[in-house]
């Protein structure tokens, strides 16, 4: 399997990185590349998902992924959060809070960190509160010392349209990932 980062190199730190896909094969793939990448580094890595973890690890497992070993050794943390929270996003959400609450909960050695189904941290009832909701994640990630990858699956329809001219216009980093091939491999396009 390819690193994560043969793919796209240069994800910038303290960065809120976005990565579309066009189904959740695609986006659990990349999600479990640029996990394996950070621990095959050293490093000790944070994923965020709105999934029960046996079914997230089981997904990663299908993929050839086992990365049982590092959670036991602590290398590798999930946290699961409720997708009902995001029905109460507002223009008020304290996203900087979010960022302390995973920074502790999943370790201070941590310094990578990826999000599957980012689309459910923002309000995308309009173009101005999407606008709002990635501004203010994307500030908040700055706190964070470490590279952020966040993913989504597209699905069509005026949210998630929004939610992609506003995260490719407002952040540092915005990849898509046009197609897998046979090998597994990745074809991501970046945007900035």
């Amino acid at each position: 399997m390819p690193l994560f980062d043969q793919n796209y190199q240069g994800l910038p730190a303290r960065s809120f990185n976005m990565l579309e896909t066009a189904d959740r094969f695609s986006g659990l793939l990349g999600i479990a590349l640029f996990i394996d990448t950070g621990l095959k580094q050293g490093e000790h890595v944070t994923l965020i998902t709105f999934d029960a973890p046996e079914k997230v690890l089981d997904r990663f497992l299908k993929f050839g992924f086992d990365f049982q070993a590092m959670l036991d050794n602590e290398d590798f943390c999930i946290l699961s959060y409720k997708a009902s929270f995001s029905r109460s996003l507002n223009i008020s959400t304290d996203y900087q809070a979010l960022f302390s609450e995973i920074k502790l909960l999943g370790g201070e050695k941590a310094s990578r960190f990826a999000f599957l189904n980012a689309d459910l941290l923002f309000n995308l009832e309009s173009h101005n509160l999407a606008t709002i909701s990635v501004s203010k994640i994307h500030e908040a990630v700055r706190a964070v010392d470490g590279v952020v990858l966040a993913q989504f699956t597209t699905v069509e329809g005026e949210p998630h349209q929004r939610l992609r001219e506003v995260c490719s216009s407002l952040l540092d980093c915005y990849l898509v990932i046009s197609q897998v091939d046979n090998k597994m491999s990745l074809k991501v396009k970046a945007y900035h």
